[in-house]
């Protein structure tokens, strides 16, 4: 008798938010229960998450921790510095892409949406400061997203958007591997 994989869904949830955690939990469930495998990628920091997810029958976890490319960080230091940092126009993040996967858009807007200001001085300090947390976000999710495309091979992800900077980059490179 040959036995049929399950078709994987992984389900994103890096969020405290309890609504987010029951809606994801329930969404879940229905998927387990119609035959898919469900992953929560999650963070070790979030136990009572996992206690919520544990009561929709859901307890494979996978965690961001054990997926951060530490040995990446100084390339992608090396990237912000040369790369995002010289851009001086939405033009220039428009065009900005990592390896194959267009990074520009998520830098730009958590950066803009953390400034809460479009003034287009690109070189305020608070503005700069901003891009750099929001591309190395970025950079880490796309680098996520594609070892766990890779590791992972699940035909669905899901995620409820909180964190565009992370959470696009990721679901772009996903998309890029075929992923719904």
């Amino acid at each position: 008798e040959v036995k049929v994989k399950p078709a994987c869904c992984l389900i994103m949830s890096l969020s405290q938010w309890r609504y987010q955690i029951l809606l994801e939990g329930m969404l879940g469930g229905a998927l387990k229960m119609a035959g898919w495998r469900v992953l929560i990628l999650t963070s070790k920091k979030y136990s009572n998450e996992q206690k919520t997810f544990g009561c929709f029958g859901l307890n494979e976890f996978i965690y961001l921790e054990d997926h951060d490319p530490l040995e990446k960080h100084e390339s992608f230091l090396n990237f912000i510095e040369e790369k995002v940092l010289s851009c001086k126009s939405i033009d220039d993040f428009m065009r900005l892409h990592y390896k194959q996967i267009a990074v520009g858009v998520p830098i730009l807007t958590g950066a803009l949406r953390g400034l809460k200001k479009t003034d287009g001085n690109y070189a305020d300090p608070a503005f700069q400061r901003l891009l750099r947390i929001d591309a190395m976000k970025t950079l880490v999710g796309s680098y996520v997203g594609e070892k766990v495309a890779l590791e992972l091979s699940p035909r669905l992800i899901l995620l409820n958007e909180a964190n565009y900077a992370f959470h696009g980059s990721f679901v772009d490179a996903a998309i890029g591997r075929g992923i719904e």
